[in-house]
Parts: structure tokens; C-alpha cells; sequence
């Protein structure tokens, strides 16, 4: 069975909203209203939202790393490839991020990172903000958040 890609905001098609992905799953209103939907472990949720509060994941996801300006080739296929790892994430620890990311340069898939800090501005670039702290002690590493902003047509 073929699947083809939901446009968007029609039911089926994934959004962002508050920084979070959600599913749409019915209209209502004439399509300004829509319930928006959360699977998964941890993650479960519905609620009525104003379609024009929610912005396309496939747009964010598309564009998302044109935000990052300024920077260096090898920068830019980090970027992508964390662009792609973070795809169906809404938030990572930047230390699990960082060891994928060893584990993907001893692979030969992408550059080596320079230090936390090449990391934290490549999350940034791409939208993601830090929302808090997990672990402790030396295990301590920052969480990070993806947040979405709607983009004027």
C-alpha cells in the first residue's frame, strides 16, 4: 500500500505546537478548529486548538536549517545530520547527542565537533532551546528543547 505525505493542516498531517509535535486528527469550525493529538509513551494528549496557533513540522523540518547562517561546511553537515537524528524528537539531552555524534564521526559519517559549544550553537541555529538540566554530579548535562515560530507566508 502506497502512502503519501498529509498536507498540511488537513487530519493526519503533523504540526507544532507550543514547541511540541502533535498529529491533527479531526476538524471542526469549518477548519479553524482542530483536535490535536499526542501518542506515544509519556507523551499522550488531546486538546482543540486554532489551526492558525499551529505551524507545519515539514516546514520547520525543511527550513530549519536555513536559521543557521554564518557557518562552515562541515558545521552545516552537523547540523543536517542532527537536523534529521532530532527529526521525531521534541527534546534531547545534549550529552546523548554528543556521543551519537562520536559514535556517527568514528562511523565516517560526519565531521568531528569542536566542543560542547559547536554543539549548543548548532542546536540553537536549528531551534532548539534549553529547557533544564538532567543527571547529576558529573553526569549533569543541559536538556534541550525544540521551539517552533510561526513563519509569515
Amino acid at each position: 500500500m502506497l502512502h503519501a505525505p498529509t498536507e498540511f493542516p488537513f487530519p493526519g498531517s503533523v504540526v507544532l505546537s507550543k514547541g511540541l509535535r502533535w498529529t491533527i486528527r479531526q476538524l471542526f469550525d469549518n477548519g479553524a478548529t482542530a483536535l490535536i493529538v499526542r501518542d506515544g509513551a509519556g507523551a499522550q494528549g488531546r486538546r482543540r486548538e486554532a489551526v492558525a496557533d499551529l505551524v507545519d513540522a515539514n516546514l520547520v523540518d525543511r527550513d530549519g536549517i536555513q536559521a543557521v547562517k554564518g557557518i562552515g561546511r562541515d558545521t552545516k553537515r552537523l547540523a543536517l545530520h542532527v537536523a534529521r537524528h532530532l527529526r521525531d524528537s521534541n527534546e534531547v539531552v545534549l550529552r546523548d547527542l554528543g556521543q551519537h555524534l562520536a559514535v556517527a564521526h568514528a562511523a565516517g559519517d560526519v565531521p568531528r565537533i569542536r566542543d560542547n559549544y559547536h554543539l549548543v550553537e548548532i542546536m540553537r541555529g536549528l531551534g532548539w532551546h534549553k529547557a533544564g538540566w538532567a543527571g547529576t554530579g558529573p553526569t549533569l548535562s543541559p536538556v534541550y528543547r525544540r521551539t517552533s515560530k510561526a513563519v509569515p507566508a
